[in-house]
């Protein structure tokens, strides 16, 4: 790898690492062999923050090009996307794999829900944390995240 590492995560079955980094793209290796499988493209900046969903079949990864994008772990393809001014710092799934956190100065949160009828906004300070959250994305998903 010829650009520094950014980020690292293992899927929860310890099978796959996924590393991030400067050159923006997501390689997926397997640890046991050390053979390079998918790479996920599509990051037009640095890819700052990545996190397998708790079930290991999706990717979230968040970057200096403003966007979280979602993967699916299997077969490499961008699943859906997300824009977040100025970048995406960090990212994570809830531990149901029901919700994504997105961050850079402020907390987004964006759920997943099948059959949606209409996106519920909402804005609460995190006191201690001294981070605002910026809301709530509900999204249709056809597969049941």
């Amino acid at each position: 790898m010829s650009s520094p590492v950014t980020s690292l995560a293992f899927s929860p079955d310890g099978k796959t690492l996924a590393v991030s980094s400067r050159d923006r793209v997501i390689r997926l290796w397997d640890p046991a062999t050390g053979k390079e499988g998918k790479e996920l493209a599509g990051h037009l900046s640095f890819v700052n923050s990545i996190a397998f969903s708790p079930d290991g079949k999706k990717l979230v990864s968040g970057g200096n090009d403003a966007t979280a994008r979602l993967w699916d772990a299997t077969s490499g393809k961008e699943i859906s996307r997300f824009h977040n001014s100025p970048r995406v710092s960090c990212v994570a799934f809830s531990p149901d794999g029901q919700a994504l956190a997105l961050a850079h100065r402020a907390i987004r949160i964006v759920r997943f829900r099948q059959a949606v009828p209409q996106e519920e906004h909402f804005t609460r300070i995190f006191s201690k944390a001294r981070v605002k959250l910026v809301g709530t994305e509900l999204i249709e998903t056809g597969d049941g995240l």
